[in-house]
């Protein structure tokens, strides 16, 4: 973190994480340029870090939501096959 200023190297908020750009696995977990050499690391903001890890948020598809347990489900389409509100509560599991 200290060679990179605290800041991340994609967005240039501060840094919170060290990442691996080749992701560490069983298969590669003993080789130190995988896993200390720096040429595979990167300092990342836990927002940029989530996006490689996760996804960003709008990957989530337009005909999907959240219910209020946070489980994702399909959202139900009004007649004019446009979807209902997000806060509606017309929910159908996935």
């Amino acid at each position: 973190m200290k060679s990179r200023n605290g800041i991340c190297e994609r967005c240039g908020e501060p840094a919170r994480i060290v990442h691996h750009k080749v992701w560490i696995n069983a298969s590669n977990i003993n080789d130190p340029s995988i896993t200390l050499g720096w040429d595979n690391l990167e300092a990342l903001c836990q927002t940029c870090h989530n996006e490689e890890h996760h996804g960003s948020a709008d990957r989530i598809k337009n005909d999907l939501e959240f219910d209020e347990d946070g489980n994702v489900i399909k959202k139900k389409m009004a007649g004019d096959g446009q979807p209902y509100p997000p806060s509606s509560k017309h929910f159908s599991k996935l």
